[in-house]
């Protein structure tokens, strides 16, 4: 009787087919940390870092989280779902952009002639907690608007405060403007 065995090419074949059936496709980390800041910077907002899980299967459904921080220091983080089972992904960055100087026009409008309204001219990335303030001035009464984000929707509370006093009525024509999306 004679026994045959497989030639070795055919063996190496058969091994190499074996070990890619064991392996599991990953998702492509640095294509994603690009992904999360070029969302961001497509908003004018510069990114300092981001990073994400190392090593992660692709499986349609999944859902992590990656970290970064701005270059203002301010941290930031970004949800990302995987929609298919070859890795790719869609990223969302948690928080609201608001163009500062877009939302000093609109308070500007909205409080009518005669207001003129300094907020910073840039666009930030808002979140639950987050504040910032804009000068407003209407005649000869000189104050600031503070907004404070609620949630990272972009829901938020303003304070309008009065040069020499206290906070203005909330129905102060200036506080009526929402922070505008970008």
């Amino acid at each position: 009787m004679q026994i045959r065995t497989a030639s070795p090419i055919l063996a190496g074949f058969v091994l190499a087919a074996i070990a890619l059936a064991g392996c599991k496709t990953q998702i492509d980390q640095d294509k994603v940390q690009a992904l999360v800041k070029s969302v961001c910077e497509e908003k004018k907002v510069k990114v300092k870092s981001v990073s994400c899980p190392a090593g992660r299967e692709a499986k349609e459904g999944d859902e992590f989280e990656c970290t970064g921080e701005l270059e203002d220091g301010s941290k930031f983080a970004a949800k990302v779902k995987q929609t298919d089972a070859k890795g790719t992904v869609l990223a969302t960055v948690v928080g609201r952009f608001v163009n500062l100087k877009e939302l000093g026009d609109s308070m500007e409008k909205n409080a009518g002639p005669g207001a003129d309204v300094k907020c910073a001219d840039k666009t930030i990335l808002l979140r639950k907690g987050d504040s910032f303030t804009c000068d407003i001035t209407v005649g000869d009464t000189k104050g600031s608007v503070t907004y404070t984000a609620k949630d990272d929707e972009g829901s938020v509370d303003k304070k309008v405060q009065v040069a020499g006093g206290g906070a203005a009525a909330p129905a102060a024509p200036a506080a009526s403007a929402e922070p505008h999306a970008e």
